[in-house]
């Protein structure tokens, strides 16, 4: 009978039957540099240059992933799922950064009118000179463009932290790795960017309806987007259901809602 022993941070552990063994380079317990020695042997020699258990090796079953995803089970998410999922997110974030903005111009626009000595508007009077550029309608695409990608960075933040978006959370959507583990912030961010460029054409008119389609051809075709192809990320979808699509729905008519209040409160 052949026994083993093995060493491992400078222990010896052993004797051992060769069916110990295997069941130890199962577990883990030795690994590829684990040195081995039995009799016979001159010395002692790390498992991967001992030439006899090659085939032990290889007959092994590989060790299940630390992780093991059930979203992976789901199919691919459509293009239209997609889209509407998209559509909500963009639609409440860029809603809530010009609730920022707006509140945040109001209140300095108040101090500095309060400072500057003039009457109440006398500091937006002023700014008509240097920078009435901003009223150019090149200003307010260029404002556009900037705004989307402060939506998306929003985004990335918000996946960050809980996990998923709103929009892709209430239709069943979720963005992941090819193993099914989640995003990175950084990997969201970098996704994100490239929706900007190759998905959204950086909020350009027009041009965004040519990027937008064609990201839905590959879609449709059963290929990946072109931000998820190279990275290896893939967006599943859930069952949609009844309960999904109306509760979609019911927040989808709360923001209009909200946005309805919030323009009738700044004008």
């Amino acid at each position: 009978m052949t026994v083993w022993w093995y060493a491992e941070g400078g222990k010896k552990s052993g004797p051992i039957e060769r069916a110990d063994l295997m069941r130890l380079i199962q577990a883990g317990t030795i690994g590829p540099k684990t040195m081995l020695w039995k009799k016979g042997m001159e010395s002692w020699l790390s498992l991967d240059e001992v030439e006899e258990l090659h085939e032990l090796k290889s007959s092994l079953l590989p060790p299940l992933p630390s992780r093991v995803s059930s979203s992976i089970t789901y199919p691919v998410a459509s293009r239209w799922l997609r889209f509407f999922a998209r559509t909500f997110d963009l639609f409440w974030e860029t809603l809530f950064l010009l609730f920022l903005l707006s509140f945040g111009l109001g209140f300095a626009l108040a101090i500095l009118d309060t400072i500057s000595g003039e009457h109440p508007g006398g500091f937006v009077e002023w700014l008509n000179g240097p920078f009435a550029w901003i009223y150019n309608p090149f200003s307010g695409i260029l404002f556009g463009m900037f705004f989307l990608l402060m939506a998306l960075i929003l985004d990335a933040s918000v996946y960050r932290f809980i996990g998923n978006t709103p929009g892709k959370a209430l239709l069943g959507l979720k963005v992941e790795l090819l193993d099914g583990s989640p995003l990175s912030f950084s990997q969201y961010l970098g996704r994100n960017f490239s929706v900007w460029v190759s998905g959204l054409a950086l909020g350009i008119p027009f041009i965004n309806l040519a990027t937008m389609a064609r990201q839905a051809v590959r879609i449709g075709r059963g290929q990946p987007a072109s931000y998820d192809k190279s990275p290896g990320y893939r967006v599943y979808a859930k069952p949609l259901g009844w309960q999904r699509l109306l509760n979609f729905v019911l927040a989808f008519i709360g923001l209009v809602a909200v946005e309805a209040v919030f323009k009738r409160f700044i004008d």
